[in-house]
């Protein structure tokens, strides 16, 4: 009777717990590409899937010690394909509510060819075919971040703030979604930045104020 009455607790606790995470922001955090996947690096060596991969975990860590929940939509190091990343997402959107998520897709940018490049600047996308008026917000407040540390270039001029494109991991996914390209990798002053310690901590920073604002905004708890 005692291991009953225990048993009983533990799952009413446990039935607690999922109610109020239902109630939390999330933010979901995608890192671009596999470690593997061909291209996707600077001419020399520096690997997009390997950064994101660590800025990930670097935002996961301090979205975690606030008031945040976190899901990792990529956790290992090979590529996901498109739909399988898109159904983890709306996986977590159904369970959490759709109002109560956030997509960011990390990835470090490129130039068409081979070797150096002038392309520069932080840029952020939003869905050309269905994004949402908060998709399109929070795309503002973190390109809002991104001038503030003087981040852009001569390709992050955009009038909107934002770029659309359709991309399939902001289409189809259910909650509002935004995919960042934090920099060019084939452009050496903006690799440079990537690498530091300062770059890292920098779009770090930036991201969750962004956030922090965008759910003020939204009044969610």
């Amino acid at each position: 009777m005692k291991n009953f009455f225990l048993c009983c607790s533990v799952l009413f606790c446990l039935l607690s717990v999922r109610a109020q995470a239902e109630g939390r922001f999330t933010v979901l955090l995608d890192a671009g590409h596999g470690v593997e996947t061909p291209g996707k690096r600077s001419p020399d060596g520096f690997r997009e899937a390997v950064w994101c991969r660590s800025e990930v975990q670097e935002l996961r860590q301090s979205l975690s010690q606030s008031e945040f929940d976190v899901f990792c939509v990529t956790p290992e190091d090979e590529d996901v394909k498109i739909p399988e990343r898109v159904a983890r997402i709306n996986k977590v959107c159904d369970e959490r509510g759709a109002k109560n998520c956030l997509l960011i897709s990390l990835h470090c940018n490129a130039s068409p060819g081979q070797g150096w490049h002038s392309a520069c600047g932080f840029m952020v996308f939003v869905s050309e075919k269905n994004a949402s008026n908060n998709s399109k917000r929070f795309a503002q407040l973190i390109f809002d971040e991104a001038e503030r540390h003087r981040l852009l270039g001569n390709r992050s001029i955009p009038a909107e703030h934002y770029w659309q494109k359709d991309l399939g991991i902001l289409r189809d996914s259910h909650c509002p979604a935004v995919l960042i390209e934090a920099g060019f990798m084939d452009c050496k002053t903006d690799l440079d930045f990537l690498r530091s310690n300062l770059g890292q901590q920098t779009i770090v920073e930036m991201t969750v104020n962004a956030i922090r604002a965008y759910k003020a905004e939204l009044g969610i708890d």
